[in-house]
This record gives C-alpha cells, sequence and structure tokens, in this order.
C-alpha cells in the first residue's frame, strides 16, 4: 500500500506548514531546503530526523520512514556559529561539522539526553 505523505515537526512539537507535504518520491534534501525556506534559514541550518536517525540527502522521504518507522520527521535547526573574528570571513555550521563527522564514520545516530 503507499506511504502516506509524511510531517516535519521542529522539536518543540510545532508543524513546519508544507504545502504540498513532503511526497514519499521526495528527496530528503528537497523536503530540507523547504523547511529551511518555509522557517527563513539557511539550508545548512537544517537537519531532518526520524526517530534517532539522521536522514541522510539522498533518501526519498519513503525511504527515512522505512529505514526508520517514524512518519513524522523532527526538524533540527542549528545555531549559526559563524566566527566573526575568522579572517577568512567562512561560516561554519554545527550541521556541517556534525556532517563532517559522519564522513569519519563516527555514529549516525542521536543520543537521548
Amino acid at each position: 500500500h503507499p506511504l502516506p505523505s509524511a510531517r516535519v515537526v521542529l522539536l518543540s512539537g510545532e508543524a513546519v506548514e508544507l504545502s504540498p507535504p513532503p511526497s514519499p518520491s521526495e528527496p530528503v534534501a528537497v523536503v530540507r531546503a523547504r523547511v529551511a525556506a518555509a522557517l527563513g534559514l539557511d539550508v545548512e541550518r537544517v537537519m531532518l530526523v526520524a526517530g534517532t536517525r539522521i536522514l541522510q540527502n539522498a533518501w526519498s522521504t519513503a525511504d527515512s520512514v522505512r529505514n526508520t518507522g517514524e512518519r513524522d520527521l523532527t526538524a533540527l535547526v542549528t545555531e549559526n556559529i559563524m566566527d566573526t573574528d575568522d579572517p577568512q570571513d567562512v561560516a561554519e555550521y554545527a550541521s556541517d561539522i556534525f556532517r563532517g563527522f559522519l564522513r569519519k564514520n563516527c555514529p549516525s545516530t542521536l543520543a537521548p539526553v
């Protein structure tokens, strides 16, 4: 049977209104960009999580549901941690730093706090 559309919520439980809702075939990268636009943020500051798993950009929404068993996708908004004293004036975002850890084979799950 077809998978239902996913719903995106913030950690607070507040729904992020996306119209239309993410379809099962929609890539996570596209959903992230839509969430960022809806929140007025740079896409680099938004990570999507289902359960305790960080969703990979190449996954579709359906892959995310299958891989995690969760229908709701949670949007994590990271702080803009730009170093204004950096002579190169380069912005680093927590999500980019986290992705760097993932590329180094660090665990890709979030532990409950």
